[in-house]
């Protein structure tokens, strides 16, 4: 946690593939962050990248606009979100967040392909 508390969790799914996991907290008053509308989140949006690169440099924050959503096949399946928010290494698994507060995604690739960056967001 921010404030150095740590608190002991179970995992309840794990893909290796996405370099994602989903832990479960018990307690009480955690804080949480409510979750978009699957189809929410549009061009021209702004959003914020969060996530925890680790080691010397805790909970980064980077903001961005939505170029695209939609699928990209190429790439895989799921919904695509093209921004240019800088997600930094080791965010996996970190939420993307719309000005209201709002989870749209979940940070799982970045795919740089001939001078183009996609990052994808599973919503």
């Amino acid at each position: 946690m921010p404030s150095g508390a740590q608190l002991e969790a179970k995992v309840v799914f794990l893909d290796a593939d996405l370099d994602i996991a989903l832990l479960k907290v018990e307690g009480q008053s955690l804080p949480a962050l409510p979750l978009a509308a699957a189809a929410a989140t549009h061009q021209g949006e702004t959003v914020v990248a969060i996530g925890n690169p680790g080691d010397a440099m805790l909970f980064s924050v980077t903001k961005g606009i939505v170029s695209a959503v939609g699928p990209f096949p190429a790439a895989g399946p799921g919904t695509w979100i093209q921004t240019d928010a800088t997600i930094n290494p080791g965010n996996s698994g970190g939420p993307l967040v719309n000005l209201y507060g709002e989870v749209v995604g979940i940070s799982t690739l970045k795919l740089v392909k001939k001078k183009y960056q996609w990052h994808r967001f599973r919503s």
